[in-house]
């Protein structure tokens, strides 16, 4: 385990200085879409609705599809938001433009339904396309519906089979009896093909971002290069922790856990702000808090 040097002898050491930690407020207050997205979704669950729906516009306008999908949302609830279907169309239809699966399948309802704007199963069939090609399994339910009725689509029952049969695949439990129901009025042969059809299909891959998966971003798991300052420093005051390599794993965390513990510090075994300024105080040459 790590040796740090005994209180009373305040080391210091030459290491280059380290970045201030970065905290998802301070990100967001820097004009960061992201961590606006994941700021607003933090003070929504919190209870605070109004200042949460504020930075998820403010996320939103900056194009970020998954906080306009959820500003629409909040909009068609009425969370934080005057509840307004009009404003959740446009910002689920901005959302989806921008690529998020659950907006298109969204979209695509609140088109059938003709909610916050006109109706249209043409569009309508379109969205639910696209949803249902990046595997949305509600949208592969519905796209087989309309096939089945011919709304939006020419009517055609092999097809309304094949994604009865996809959404089947994709998890809907719901869908055998559809299923049944489609193999009993087509030919054994049509059956036999959409089957076929549904087995062999993989949905498409959606794009990472602008479904809502970022990543590690600085804010929630380190940045590595402030890692990496932390353990150059750490060694260079005499701890033990192997070679800096940005990862915060158990031997880090002990180093830091000792070197807190050893300048007065609050004992988290994690980066704060409180560990980066005692450090930098040892890198200036000054002595560290006691």
């Amino acid at each position: 385990s790590a040796t740090p040097a005994p209180a009373s002898a305040k080391p210091t050491a030459s290491f280059p200085p380290i970045a201030p930690v970065i905290t998802v407020e301070l990100a967001a207050a820097a004009g960061n879409r992201i961590a606006q997205y994941q700021l607003a979704q933090t003070l929504i669950a919190d209870g605070q609705a109004e200042p949460g729906a504020a930075m998820m516009r403010r996320a939103a306008q900056k194009g970020l599809a998954a906080a306009q999908y959820d500003l629409g949302k909040l909009h068609e609830r009425g969370e934080g938001v005057p509840r307004d279907l009009t404003a959740a169309r446009e910002w689920i239809q901005k959302a989806a433009e921008g690529g998020n699966a659950k907006a298109m399948h969204d979209l695509a309802s609140l088109m059938a339904n003709g909610e916050g704007g006109p109706q249209s199963f043409d569009e309508a069939a379109d969205w639910f396309r696209k949803a249902a090609v990046l595997g949305v399994a509600d949208s592969q339910y519905n796209l087989g519906v309309l096939y089945a009725q011919g709304l939006g689509v020419a009517p055609n029952l092999t097809e309304a089979l094949f994604w009865f049969e996809a959404a089947q695949n994709s998890g809907d439990t719901a869908v055998a009896a559809d299923i049944a129901n489609l193999r009993a009025r087509v030919s054994i042969d049509a059956a036999l093909q959409a089957s076929e059809r549904a087995d062999a299909w993989k949905p498409a891959s959606p794009n990472a971002l602008a479904n809502g998966r970022f990543g590690a971003q600085p804010w929630n798991t380190g940045n590595p290069l402030q890692v990496q300052g932390i353990q150059t420093a750490l060694t260079a005051l005499g701890y033990d922790l192997g070679a800096p390599d940005g990862v915060l794993g158990r031997a880090t965390a002990r180093a830091i856990s000792d070197y807190q513990q050893t300048a007065g510090l609050a004992v988290t075994g994690t980066v704060t702000q409180e560990l980066v300024d005692s450090l930098n105080v040892s890198a200036s040459g000054e002595p560290n808090r006691s």
